[in-house]
């Protein structure tokens, strides 16, 4: 039988033509091909997701780093407000009269006019 007569004697109930040896060889192939395409772009996806990943530990990472330098700030900020409020006190007390006497008693030994001073012999 001549191989032409062959392939036209050959065709299927829709009118396709039987698959000879080479043909399936080459379909064979062709799902090899799909199938590594597949895992190929599994394996990018595989890293991909590994990237994105690592990325959000570390953004997660430093986010609780920045939020707790932020408590860290705050306390600081607290406790420098309470320092300048203490200071303000301070400013004004030095400014006051009664800081000027006390500093002149202590310091200098001044004393008002209608001021006695009783001292201990040794």
């Amino acid at each position: 039988m001549p191989t032409g007569s062959f392939r036209k004697a050959a065709k299927n109930l829709w009118g396709e033509k039987a698959i000879g040896l080479s043909g399936s060889i080459s379909i064979m192939r062709s799902r090899k091909r799909a199938r590594f395409g597949r895992f190929c772009v599994s394996i990018v996806v595989v890293f991909v997701l590994g990237f994105f990943m690592i990325q959000m530990y570390r953004l997660d990472t430093r986010n609780k780093e920045y939020a707790a330098r932020a408590v860290e700030l705050t306390r600081e900020v607290e406790e420098e407000q309470k320092r300048t409020q203490e200071l303000a006190e301070e400013e004004k007390y030095v400014s006051s009269v009664q800081y000027i006497e006390d500093t002149a008693k202590s310091k200098l030994g001044m004393l008002h006019e209608d001021e006695i001073v009783f001292r201990e012999k040794k």
